[in-house]
């Protein structure tokens, strides 16, 4: 956090809050902390900690927790196993260490509907929001991976994500960024303009970005 400071940087994805239990995971492997919940918390809250005390802002990902999955959601749309209580637990107790943000996964949870948490209201206001009290910027994972363009369309995407709750979109790191900000913009606009995105929830997303730059300042 020191480092990326000095050079101006104020906000880092980081660190990864996913409890890596499922033996033939094919992404998360070593950026996990470990394979069990209680390690991966106490890892992930110390991490927190001390990303933000150097002032910088955290990123807890990717919530709901993609450990215990057997698809890469850069292809496909994982689903959640069995323990969900398990794959929860670092990233309620980032939240309660006080994380600046948190990054949505393309997860597909049971019990929740059909739609990956990025896209999923029952996952990011109704459980992230609402039940653990969160009041820091949602990002989403990035929108052109599988698990959202192939389904939906980035254009789409961005606009359920936001829909759902998600502040920030994480965008073009796969690919040309330009051209896929504008899909995302231009999908935003329309949807604005048809009256199915209120401007209000926008602004809402504006405003807790605008917070979070505020309180984490870049260094000049």
């Amino acid at each position: 956090a020191e480092l990326v400071a000095s050079v101006g940087i104020n906000w880092t994805l980081g660190p990864v809050a996913d409890v890596n239990s499922a033996p033939d995971n094919p992404v998360i492997g070593v950026r996990s902390f470990g394979a069990t919940p209680a390690l991966v918390a106490r890892h992930v809250v110390a991490a927190v900690e001390g990303t933000q005390a150097a002032g910088v802002a955290a990123c807890v990902k990717h919530f709901p927790g993609h450990g215990d999955t057997t698809v890469d959601s850069h292809v496909g749309l994982p689903t959640v196993g069995a323990d969900l209580p398990g794959a929860l637990a670092p990233f309620r107790a980032a939240v309660d260490a006080g994380a600046a943000t948190v990054m949505t996964g393309h997860l597909l949870v049971p019990g929740y509907g059909t739609l990956p948490a990025t896209l999923n209201p029952a996952l990011t206001t109704g459980l992230l929001r609402e039940a653990w009290g969160f009041d820091g910027v949602v990002i989403s994972d990035a929108l052109e991976m599988g698990a959202i363009a192939g389904p939906v369309g980035i254009g789409e995407g961005a606009v359920l994500a936001v829909l759902a709750g998600v502040d920030a979109l994480c965008l073009g790191g796969d690919q040309d960024g330009e051209p896929i900000a504008d899909a995302a913009r231009d999908a935003l606009v329309a949807a604005v303009r048809s009256g199915r995105l209120p401007e209000s929830r926008l602004a809402e997303a504006s405003a807790q970005v605008r917070a979070l730059a505020s309180r984490y300042p870049a260094r000049p």
